[in-house]
């Protein structure tokens, strides 16, 4: 239990009671809805900051802005730390994957070389085609599609399309090369094996097992059979970058390297460790393809996301979806030690929770907070910030552990976003809103598949 010392005594923060030995508090969490849920009702009745067990592992779970804001800031250094897990040992190269790195200098070196040699704004610059020409395929396959089926309206799965294209994207700025299909369904054999493979890995990274929460003596027991699926799905994904990375050092020895800014990542990271052959204990081609799979499913995943929810809060509110079609219009015309946390004591090796979710709908800060009303950035809310500096909206994070890729993301969601409804009259089958049900896992992801019917709303030329 985190406790808060002073000197006439001792303050504990508070814990919900029911907790089970050795399980916690999961019989509590164990429900149909998302963890971000039944945590908020929880934070609801016991308060913002409270003590979880999850297992055997005390957790600080915050749920105010104000108390992020310390996590960010004042304790920034202090919970960088990662906690170890399954998933992570399966999956992350023996820890080189900087998403569950811990904190210290090969963590800081690689994040260094990810902002600077890939998401610098020269680097962004120079790449801005790729999307643009991503993007661009995207709908001129869609307005095929239509005129290939001759109808008024076609149906399409728009989660499905905004994950190929996303990765499709990521994928030719990364190592050189798109695997995805955006409209068509019909691929190559070895195509739909790759997606399949990247597909499962995406789904693994983060996947709690059982072993998660119990003691490390039992951290062997596999119940469910999840840890025999991670060491496949490892193994496969290990293979196909392997390939990637034998075609680069190919094209290399023979003299067939691109020029500096046509280079993809891959090109760029073994320039960088064309020295040395190890790096904090980590041989070269594991930092190479561990940095690579974790800007492809970390860059992919969350802009892909963002678009789906996107696009259905918009279809659930017409009058906002005209709005931004009649603005589009007028715009574009027809073309890791103890810290003190929120007065409490969190001890070393303390995990510390953010609710970003429940911080994004309090009531404090946002009126009417579960109603959609994106126009709050433009005319109440002006000075919040997405990029980290305001607590009260950390759609990126914040601090040291922020995403380093916020310019890359918003770039490819409001391009995106902007095409689609310009291009394209969207409906729901029969008119019907949206189902907004949350699926469980650590990304917020849709239960149920998006079904839109699109059809063109601009003259055909302009999609040539």
């Amino acid at each position: 239990m985190a406790t808060y010392f002073n000197k006439r005594k001792t303050i504990e923060a508070p814990e919900p009671p029911g907790a089970w030995p050795i399980i916690g508090h999961l019989l509590q969490l164990k429900s149909p809805q998302p963890y971000f849920r039944t945590l908020a009702a929880m934070a609801d009745k016991h308060g913002s900051a409270l003590t979880i067990r999850f297992g055997v592992h005390r957790t600080l779970l915050i749920s105010s802005w104000e108390s992020a804001k310390e996590c960010f800031t004042t304790n920034d250094r202090a919970l960088v730390g990662r906690p170890r897990s399954i998933s992570s040992n399966h999956l992350s190269y023996d820890y080189a994957l900087m998403a569950s790195a811990p904190y210290g200098p090969y963590w800081r070196q690689v994040r260094q070389w990810v902002v600077h040699d890939l998401l610098s704004n020269r680097r962004f610059e120079s790449l801005k085609h790729v999307q643009y020409a991503e993007i661009d395929n995207c709908v001129k396959d869609l307005y095929g599609l239509w005129v290939k089926n001759n109808q008024s309206q076609i149906k399409v799965e728009m989660n499905r399309l905004f994950r190929d294209l996303t990765l499709n994207i990521v994928l030719k700025i990364v190592m050189g090369k798109r695997y995805f299909n955006v409209v068509n369904v019909e691929n190559e054999e070895e195509n739909q094996r790759i997606q399949s493979i990247m597909i499962d890995f995406l789904k693994s990274l983060g996947v709690a097992v059982a072993s998660d929460v119990l003691p490390s003596f039992l951290s062997w027991i596999d119940w469910d059979g999840k840890q025999r699926a991670m060491k496949r799905i490892a193994m496969e994904m290990d293979m196909l970058a392997k390939t990637w990375l034998q075609e680069h050092r190919q094209k290399r020895l023979a003299g067939k390297a691109d020029s500096d800014d046509q280079q993809d990542f891959i090109d760029i990271m073994l320039s960088i460790l064309e020295e040395d052959s190890q790096l904090y204990g980590h041989d070269h081609d594991s930092i190479v393809k561990a940095t690579a799979l974790v800007l492809i499913f970390a860059a992919s995943e969350a802009s892909a996301l963002s678009l789906s929810w996107a696009l259905c809060l918009l279809l659930n509110h017409k009058k906002v979806l005209a709005k931004a079609v009649d603005e589009l219009d007028l715009c574009v015309g027809k073309s890791m030690e103890d810290c003190n946390l929120s007065g409490f004591s969190v001890p070393k090796e303390r995990r510390v929770l953010v609710n970003v979710w429940k911080i994004h709908r309090d009531p404090r800060v946002w009126s009417n907070p579960l109603e959609f009303q994106p126009e709050r950035i433009l005319t109440t809310h002006v000075d919040i910030d997405v990029r980290g500096k305001s607590f009260e909206l950390i759609p990126f994070g914040s601090g040291r552990r922020s995403c380093p890729g916020i310019s890359f993301a918003l770039q490819i969601m409001l391009m995106t976003l902007a095409r689609l409804l310009h291009g394209f009259n969207l409906q729901t089958p029969s008119d019907q809103p949206v189902d907004m049900t949350e699926a469980t896992g650590i990304t917020l992801s849709k239960k149920n598949s998006l079904e839109v019917h699109i059809s063109p709303r601009l003259p055909s030329h302009l999609y040539e």
